[in-house]
């Protein structure tokens, strides 16, 4: 867990992108929407954790821009959907392989953080 929020040079850097590619996305994704203060970019855990899902979209699975706003929207409508009415699940242990799935990724991305945070602290 962070136990301070990261510039946007920090965050590049963990990403290995530059800091346009993050505004740039800041303006195509909603839901990036970093604490400013005094005009500058403070990313929370919360904030690091869409941009790393954001990269991993973009970068790693290959989706466009336009792909990955798709996704990113019916994953959202998913969840909404399943807050209203659990009874519409169709195949319990299929969902429930995706979700463990998606836990494990979601693990080893946050070690991963926290395993490039603490090499950025060590050098700074």
């Amino acid at each position: 867990m962070l136990k301070n929020n990261l510039t946007i040079g920090q965050v590049a850097k963990l990403l290995n992108i530059e800091t346009y590619v993050i505004r740039y996305w800041e303006t195509q994704f909603n839901h990036l929407k970093p604490f400013k203060i005094n005009k500058r970019r403070s990313y929370a855990e919360k904030d690091i954790n869409n941009l790393l899902e954001v990269h991993d979209l973009l970068h790693i699975k290959g989706y466009s821009i336009k792909g990955a706003q798709k996704y990113l929207k019916e994953k959202t409508l998913s969840n909404d959907s399943d807050n209203d009415s659990n009874e519409n699940i169709a195949n319990t242990k299929d969902r429930n392989d995706i979700k463990d799935r998606i836990t494990r990724d979601l693990k080893d991305i946050r070690e991963s953080l926290v395993s490039i945070i603490n090499k950025l602290q060590n050098a700074l």
